[in-house]
């Protein structure tokens, strides 16, 4: 299973390589120490990016010639997840894929495919699983204290400042658009909460600010298994040192449970007969100017080193990260527009 670990203590040590040494970088570096795994070597095309305490190269070919890892970790721009997540399984090593997996679901779909068919494993970064609240909202519905799911909507609005779009984020090729960038994550647990096929999705897409190419502003309805489901998302240019709001709201038939708080890590109502839990209290990632969702790359990683290292069961399936990617497609598709801005009928980018 593994390349040629290292062992402390005759334990084998889970070898992995970054490509990518952006913003979201610190965090993937920290959690696999935190992990006890190994950062063998990082790579990035930016040498300005290098970090002195780690083997730096300016090619991920290169990186993945000399070095025997285990794991590749791809914290690259959304449009080059594909490329380096299949070089790395060309390579013959698992991989984990910062969010979105893909900036198209058929392209999530066709990987996952190559990775069966090289009898290795991709974990997608979908890090709000491990929140601890989320976990227990998610075990209270599925016992059955809220009763039968009616109702499920989710509120996301987040500052970003202009600087932000001034990189590949603004870009609709490169990003995808904002509401993949940022709103995957919550979409994720609406479906984590709900289960069941999306159906009867209206939906607008706007570009309200025009601070770049990609959308700032989406709302949806639709069915999402039995449950009435809603999305409000926007990025907004408001003053700097803005707070984040999320909001997820339940509603059942024996009770309403809703999560707040910028990353859905404060409990706002909790109505149900089960024991109220308590607020996930761990940090979100922050990058200066802003924040983003909660900081729990280290247990993603101790989730991987589980699966590969005793046989766990991964906490996010491939499977649910792809048909999270779907949903926030088809609510783009539903507006008559493809990931990122482009308009369906015309191939113009939104107004």
């Amino acid at each position: 299973m593994f390349a040629d670990t290292t062992e402390t203590e005759g334990v084998p040590v889970l070898r992995f390589g970054i490509v990518g040494l952006g913003r979201i970088s610190p965090a993937h570096l920290g959690a696999v120490a935190a992990a006890g795994g190994e950062v063998v070597a990082t790579c990035d095309c930016d040498p300005t990016r290098r970090r002195p305490e780690y083997k730096y190269y300016s090619s991920l070919e290169e990186m993945l010639r000399r070095e025997r890892l285990d794991v590749l970790s791809v914290c690259t721009p959304n449009w080059l997840h594909t490329d380096h997540a299949r070089r790395g399984l060309a390579h013959g090593l698992h991989c984990i894929v910062e969010k979105p997996l893909t900036t198209d679901a058929e392209d999530a779909r066709r990987l996952g495919d190559a990775a069966a068919a090289a009898a290795r494993m991709i974990f997608p970064v979908l890090q709000n699983r491990f929140n601890t609240l989320v976990k227990r909202v998610k075990q209270t519905v599925a016992a059955g204290a809220v009763g039968e799911l009616r109702a499920v909507a989710m509120t996301q609005r987040w500052y970003r400042p202009d600087g932000y779009f001034a990189d590949w984020h603004g870009s609709r090729r490169e990003s995808g658009g904002m509401f993949l960038t940022l709103g995957i994550h919550y979409v994720d647990l609406m479906a984590y909460f709900a289960g069941g096929e999306p159906t009867n999705i209206r939906a607008t897409v706007e570009n309200r600010y025009g601070r770049a190419e990609v959308e700032d502003f989406v709302a949806a309805s639709f069915k999402l298994g039995g449950a009435d489901a809603a999305v409000t998302f926007e990025v907004q240019p408001t003053a700097p040192g803005a707070a984040n709001e999320l909001r997820l709201r339940l509603e059942g038939t024996k009770g309403v449970v809703v999560l707040g708080g910028g990353t859905a890590e404060k409990l706002e109502t909790w109505d149900c007969a089960a024991p109220r839990p308590p607020d996930e209290t761990r940090p979100r990632n922050e990058y200066g100017e802003f924040s983003g969702s909660l900081a729990l790359h280290p247990d993603l990683y101790r989730d991987v080193v589980a699966v590969l290292e005793r046989g766990a069961r991964p906490t996010v399936p491939y499977a649910a990260a792809l048909s999270s990617l779907r949903l926030t497609e088809m609510i783009y598709e539903a507006a008559g527009v493809r990931p990122g801005g482009f308009r369906l009928d015309t191939g113009k980018a939104l107004a």
